[in-house]
């Protein structure tokens, strides 16, 4: 991640889910697929790479117990610091290529919209496919190609230019070892009659 970006992430960690406002049937509804593509078990040893202030981490602890604490990792520690401190988390301020080298072996490892900031893409993949047990999953979410967000049209161009094809992603990730599997998910806000 540039130096930018990193920056970039550390000014706004405050107000971050003030800016990027999810609903909590949006954030359940995620985190429900997320549970059900990683088959997540209590027991799972769970990385949760660029975990932000930790908005799907906090939403899995609230749907499941998990006898582990969720690692959270990432560069910024003013996100970090958004995320309760507990025992049900273990946040390690650290770049996402840097703790993919680490030794360590995880079962289930989720990477949510980190990945268009990443320069060294089989770097980081190739060292998480050797950190997962046999068996482990890698679920990487991605939004989709083109975005329909009210953003000034420099910034959607930028976001374009910079999110990887899921495609490209998917080869890569076979190229590496990892057995692929491609998936959509579409939310559907449901409407509330008062």
């Amino acid at each position: 991640m540039s130096e930018f970006i990193h920056n970039h992430y550390q000014q706004i960690a405050g107000i971050f889910e003030d800016l990027w406002f999810y609903s909590e049937d949006f954030v359940q509804f995620i985190t429900n697929k997320i549970i059900e593509h990683l088959s997540l078990k209590n027991t799972d040893i769970l990385i949760d790479l660029g975990c932000g202030t930790g908005i799907y981490a906090k939403e899995i602890n609230n749907q499941m117990q998990l006898h582990n604490p969720i690692i959270c990792v990432d560069s910024s520690n003013k996100m970090l610091e958004q995320i309760p401190n507990n025992i049900k988390y273990k946040c390690i301020e650290m770049d996402a290529i840097e703790f993919s080298a680490l030794s360590g072996t995880y079962n289930k490892i989720i990477i949510k919209e980190l990945i268009h900031h990443i320069n060294e893409l089989e770097l980081l993949l190739g060292n998480l496919f050797q950190s997962l047990t046999n068996g482990g999953i890698l679920l990487l979410i991605l939004l989709p190609p083109t975005i329909d967000y009210p953003l000034f049209s420099t910034a959607l161009r930028k976001y374009e230019e910079f999110q990887p094809n899921y495609n490209n992603l998917a080869s890569l990730l076979a190229k590496i070892g990892f057995h692929v599997a491609v998936d959509f998910v579409e939310y559907h806000e449901r409407n509330s009659q008062v």
